[in-house]
C-alpha cells in the first residue's frame, strides 16, 4: 500500500462524510414531510432552518471531500509515491 506518512487518519474523513450524507438524507426527508404538511417534531435548535442547514453540509462535505484528497496528494508525495508533477495536478485539482 501507497503513503502512510499520516498512518491513513485521512480516511476517517471519508468515514465523517459517510455519517453527514446519513443526517442529510434524515433532514431532507423531514422538510419533504413538512413541506407536504405532515411535519415531524424536533426539539433540535436548528431543525426550524432545514434548507440553510441542507446547503451548508453539502458545501462541508465538499470542503472535507477535497480536505481528504489533499492529504492523500500530501502523503504519497511525502511517501516518495508521487513526483512533484503529480503532486502538484492532484493539489490544484482540489483546491478549495
Amino acid at each position: 500500500m501507497s503513503g502512510g506518512m499520516f498512518d491513513y487518519e485521512q480516511f476517517h474523513i471519508n468515514s465523517l462524510v459517510d455519517n453527514m450524507k446519513e443526517e442529510l438524507e434524515r433532514i431532507e426527508k423531514a422538510l419533504e414531510l413538512e413541506l407536504e404538511g405532515s411535519s415531524e417534531e424536533d426539539t433540535m435548535p436548528w431543525f426550524d432552518n432545514k434548507p440553510i442547514l441542507i446547503s451548508k453540509i453539502k458545501e462541508t462535505m465538499i470542503y472535507l471531500q477535497k480536505g481528504e484528497n489533499m492529504v492523500n496528494a500530501l502523503d504519497w508525495y511525502m511517501s516518495g509515491d508521487d513526483g512533484i508533477d503529480t503532486f502538484k495536478k492532484k493539489w490544484a485539482k482540489n483546491e478549495v
